[in-house]
């Protein structure tokens, strides 16, 4: 991607045994300010889920994906923008598509002002299991 500051491209395999089973990328800032997005068990059916949550609000998105398996890549821009690619294969070789497109408020956390526009985040990979019912 053009101009990033960042990225990140991760591999998963989610082994499902429980409804909402999951993995993919976060990238957390407070518990009002967060992006989810990668592979959601929901009625035995895996999902591409993208959750992203601002001032304490979610939206969440899911689509079918035919398997349990999944790339994603992460990219930051210098303005404090997240995009979320997913790999897909086709007949021609393979393509990005965009998942979720996110971008954090000016950080509050700072005294600094000279460093106001870089919140303090974390990026990994989640794997969640739910206990069954």
């Amino acid at each position: 991607m053009f101009g990033c500051t960042l990225q990140i491209q991760v591999d998963f395999n989610v082994k499902p045994e429980n409804q909402f089973d999951q993995g993919g990328i976060i990238v957390y800032r407070d518990p009002d300010t967060w992006l989810k997005t990668g592979i959601e068990v929901v009625d035995g059916v895996p999902r591409l889920s993208c959750v992203v949550t601002r001032h304490g609000f979610s939206d969440w998105s899911t689509q079918s994906w035919p398997a349990t398996s999944l790339t994603l890549r992460l990219s930051q821009t210098g303005n404090g923008s997240y995009v979320v690619e997913v790999c897909v294969c086709v007949f021609v070789g393979v393509m990005w598509q965009r998942c979720a497109h996110f971008r954090f408020p000016p950080s509050r956390l700072h005294s600094d002002r000279a460093h106001a526009d870089r919140p303090h985040l974390w990026i990994g990979m989640a794997m969640v299991n739910h206990p069954a019912s």
